[in-house]
């Protein structure tokens, strides 16, 4: 009986596991001269990530969309932006800003609704993709990876910095997201 529950409990391990392996797709709209994608199954607002937003900590990721012809690897179309998120307690909503040359910011938003924020405010121009044939775009997304941890400097050595290197457990690799589809311009 126990061989029984242990088979099951594997199985349901390995199929959450392929489940989350699995790239989300991607949705797609033409407006005006550009085309937003969404993609509404995609949630990176989750696990740790979430945990941390909640406990007070700011949080970047990073997001690119990347169109390629469907034959190529070659990519015709590149967009990579940075949004930082942090979490009102009281309202229990988040507040993104996305950083660089757009700098736009919304806050008092759900969880899906700042994600949706992020993908709609990275159009991809019809100018920049073919207008005659289908293309493939991918969206990755991952958190920003920061050098200098909780503002320290690390640039001098000191006993406790060394324990401090030394003591930790090995980094665990960020986590990523992605999601594909397939459109066209038309």
């Amino acid at each position: 009986m126990k061989q029984h529950s242990y088979g099951i409990l594997l199985l349901a391990a390995v199929l959450s596991t392929l489940a989350a392996a699995q790239p989300h797709t991607l949705t797609f709209e033409r407006r005006g001269d550009h085309i937003h994608v969404a993609a509404p199954q995609l949630h990176f607002l989750a696990g740790k990530a979430a945990e941390k937003l909640q406990n007070g900590s700011a949080i970047a990721y990073l997001m690119t969309l990347t169109a390629l012809p469907e034959n190529s690897r070659k990519p015709i179309f590149r967009l990579q932006e940075r949004f930082v998120f942090s979490f009102d307690l009281w309202e229990e909503k988040y507040s993104v800003v996305q950083s660089g040359a757009k700098e736009r910011s919304a806050s008092r938003l759900t969880a899906a609704m700042a994600e949706a924020w992020c993908l709609e405010n990275m159009p991809i121009p019809v100018s920049g993709v073919p207008g005659d044939q289908p293309f493939i775009v991918k969206f990755e997304c991952s958190l920003e990876q920061n050098e200098e941890k909780n503002g320290e400097n690390h640039s001098s050595l000191t006993l406790a910095r060394l324990i401090d290197i030394f003591g930790r457990k090995k980094d665990e690799p960020l986590p990523r997201w992605e999601a594909w589809g397939r459109t066209s311009a038309k």
